[in-house]
C-alpha cells in the first residue's frame, strides 16, 4: 500500500505530479512549526483521503 506525505509550503508542489502517476493515491499533510514558548519544533499532521 503506498501513500504521499505533503510537508506543507514546500511538498505541496510535488502533489499534483504524485497524484498523475498514482492515481489512488492517498495524500496526507504535515506541519512542523517552531513552538513560540520553546523554541522547538511542533509537528502537527492532518489526515486526508
Amino acid at each position: 500500500q503506498l501513500c504521499g506525505v505533503s510537508i506543507l509550503r514546500a511538498g505541496e508542489t510535488l502533489e499534483p505530479a504524485l497524484a498523475s502517476v498514482c492515481k489512488e493515491i492517498r495524500i496526507g499533510k504535515i506541519l512542523i512549526q517552531t513552538n513560540d514558548e520553546t523554541d522547538e519544533p511542533e509537528v502537527i499532521t492532518c489526515q486526508q483521503g
